[in-house]
Order: structure tokens, then sequence, then C-alpha cells
């Protein structure tokens, strides 16, 4: 068992329940908590780099569902890589 926000989680601003919410990862569920906040000068701004580092966030912890963290950073530690070959449906 995992002590960590179950997946999956989002981000703004295309998060539904915070559309205009730049920076914030959510929890993907009834109660859409905020995880974290990417924008660390508190200043509200529309930095490119903040949108995208909530997204990177979300998306490698959505990716890493199920992954047990501890390998999961042994894996890491070693110099590994995740790749994936994901070829969508035709």
């Amino acid at each position: 068992m995992s002590g960590h926000t179950p997946e999956p989680w989002g981000h703004g601003p295309d998060f539904k329940e915070h559309p205009g919410a730049r920076g914030f990862v959510y929890c993907d569920d009834s109660t859409g908590s905020a995880i974290c906040d990417c924008n660390m000068t508190m200043a509200l701004r529309e930095d490119r780099a903040v949108v995208e580092n909530a997204r990177r966030i979300a998306a490698c912890v959505n990716a890493c569902r199920g992954l047990d963290i501890v390998e999961l950073e042994e894996f890491v530690k070693a110099g590994h890589v995740l790749s994936f070959n994901y070829a969508p449906p035709t």
C-alpha cells in the first residue's frame, strides 16, 4: 500500500475543477484537492515553465501508477530510464 495520493492526478489550467489555476497539480477525485503548487515565486504569473512542470508531474505520476516507489527510486539511482513503446490502437 502506498502512502501517496492515489492516481490519477491532473493539472491546471485544463483540470476540470480548477480551470484557471496554473501550475497546480490536483487529485482527480471527488474533492479535487491541490497536491502541489509549481509556482515557487508565489507571483501567480503565467510562466510557461510553471504550467509545463505541473503537467509533467501529473503525467509522470500517472504513468508510474502501480510501480513500487522504492524499486522505482533504485531503478533511477542505477542510471536507468523508463521507456515506453506505446502504439495507439488503429
